[in-house]
C-alpha cells in the first residue's frame, strides 16, 4: 500500500476532498435553521455528513489497496449484484417512500438508496462481460448463453429502478449501460435494440405522468407534479412550481459573489429540500456564481480525468469501467443542475459529493478508489516500461 502511494493520481484525489470539504460545509449551513426551528441539534446533519466523508475516504483507501482484479471476479460481481437485486426487489415491495419513490431503506443511520449500489454493479458486470466476450476460445453456444444472462442481469436491475418509480436513478444507470455498450464495440443492431428498449420503458412511464393528476396522491402524483411545475413553475408557484421558483429565487439573490456563508433565505422553509436536491442553489446564494463555477469545475475536471485514464488503460475492463463510472457522475451532475436550473425537470437527483447523505457518499468513494486503482496500474506500467 506504501508503495503504491506513489502513483495516487492528485487530480482526482485533490477535487474528491475539496468537494466533500465543501459538502461537509454547505450541508450544516443548509440543514441548521430548519433543524433548529423543529428543536433539534443544528449540528445534526454536520455530524453526519462529516461521518459519511471520512468513511467515504476510508472507503477511497480500501479499495485503492485491493487489486483491481479481485472486482473483476466473478464471485464478487455475483455477490454484488444479488446484494443489489434483492435490495431493489425489497424497496419496490415495502421500502421508504421518499418523494414520491418507494426507493430507500432505512438502516438507522441513514437510509440506503439501492439504485446507488446497483451503479456498481452494473458498471463492474457490463465491463467484465465484454472483457470476456474478447476471448476467442468461448463456443457459440456459451456466447450466446452469456448474452442471455447478460441482459437479464442488466434488464432486471433497471426495470425495477423504473418501476419504485425513479425516473432520475433508471436514466443515470440506463446511461451507463448505454456507454459501455458503445465503447464496446456491439453490433449496431444490439445496440438498438437495447437503446429502443430503455426509451420505450421510460416513455411508457411518461405516457401515464400525462393521465396522473398531480393532486391524486401517489408516487406517479408526485412525479406528475414535478412536470407540471417545470412546464410552467411561476403558474404553479404555490403547489408543483414552488421548488423550482423559490431555487430561482436562490440563485439570483446570491448574484455573483453570493449572500455570505450562512446567509440564505431559501433555506429557511421555503425549499423543502435545501441539503440534498437543492444544496447548488443554496450554494450558489450563499457563496454566488463564482463558487458554483468552480465547484462544476472540479467536477467536471475529475471526470475529465477518469475518461483519459480509462482511455490510455489497455485492459478493456479498465477502460469500461472508468467510462461508465465517468458517465454516471456525468449525467448525475448534469441532471442536478439542469434541475435547480430550470433547463430539465426536477428528479430528485443530488449532486455528487455536495448533497447530503450515506450511501451517495460511499459509492461515490467506492468508484474514486477503484479509478484511483486503475490510475495507478497505469502510472506503474509507464515507470517499468522505460
Amino acid at each position: 500500500m506504501t508503495q503504491k502511494l506513489q502513483y495516487l493520481d492528485y487530480y482526482i484525489f485533490i477535487p474528491y476532498l475539496i468537494l466533500s470539504g465543501i459538502g461537509v460545509v454547505m450541508v450544516y449551513s443548509a440543514s441548521s435553521y430548519k433543524v433548529q426551528m423543529a428543536g433539534g441539534d443544528p449540528t445534526t446533519y454536520l455530524k453526519k455528513q462529516l461521518l459519511f466523508a471520512i468513511l467515504g475516504l476510508m472507503v477511497v483507501f480500501f479499495i485503492y489497496a485491493i487489486k483491481v482484479n479481485f472486482f473483476k471476479s466473478s464471485k464478487f460481481i455475483i455477490t454484488f449484484g444479488a446484494v443489489s437485486i434483492l435490495s431493489l426487489v425489497y424497496v419496490v415491495a415495502s421500502g421508504k417512500t421518499v418523494n414520491g419513490a418507494a426507493g430507500w431503506i432505512n438502516l438507522g443511520i441513514f437510509n440506503v438508496q439501492p439504485a446507488e449500489i446497483s451503479k456498481i454493479f452494473l458498471v463492474l458486470f457490463m465491463a467484465q462481460q465484454v472483457a470476456f466476450r474478447e476471448n476467442k476460445e468461448l463456443s457459440y453456444d456459451s456466447r450466446y448463453k452469456r448474452r442471455f444472462i447478460y441482459a437479464v442481469a442488466v434488464a432486471l436491475p433497471l426495470f425495477l429502478i423504473l418501476i419504485e418509480p425513479d425516473v432520475g436513478g433508471f436514466i443515470i444507470n440506463a446511461s451507463a449501460v448505454l456507454i459501455i455498450i458503445l465503447a464496446s464495440g456491439y453490433s449496431i443492431g444490439i445496440t438498438t435494440l437495447i437503446s429502443v428498449g430503455g426509451m420505450g420503458g421510460l416513455m411508457l412511464l411518461l405516457s401515464k405522468l400525462k393521465s396522473v393528476s398531480p393532486d391524486s396522491g401517489g408516487p406517479l402524483a408526485y412525479m406528475a407534479g414535478r412536470f407540471v411545475g417545470f412546464s410552467d413553475p411561476f403558474k404553479y408557484q404555490q403547489s408543483s412550481g414552488q421548488q423550482l421558483v423559490n431555487s430561482y429565487y436562490a440563485l439570483s439573490n446570491g448574484g455573483i459573489f453570493g449572500a455570505g456563508l450562512g446567509n440564505s433565505i431559501q433555506k429557511r422553509g421555503y425549499l423543502p429540500e435545501p441539503y440534498t436536491d437543492f444544496i447548488l442553489a443554496i450554494t450558489g446564494e450563499e457563496l454566488g456564481l463564482l463558487m458554483v463555477l468552480f465547484i462544476l469545475i472540479l467536477i467536471f475536471g475529475m471526470i475529465g480525468r477518469i475518461v483519459f485514464i480509462g482511455s490510455k488503460s489497455k485492459e478493456t475492463f479498465h477502460t469500461l469501467c472508468c467510462y461508465g463510472i465517468a458517465t454516471f457522475m456525468t449525467v448525475q451532475t448534469v441532471f442536478n443542475v439542469g434541475g435547480i436550473s430550470g433547463i430539465l425537470p426536477i428528479t430528485g437527483v443530488t449532486f455528487p459529493f455536495l448533497s447530503y447523505g450515506g450511501s451517495s457518499m460511499l459509492i461515490l468513494s467506492f468508484c474514486v478508489g477503484l479509478v484511483l486503482s486503475i490510475s495507478a496500474l497505469r502510472k506503474k506500467d509507464l515507470v517499468n516500461s522505460k
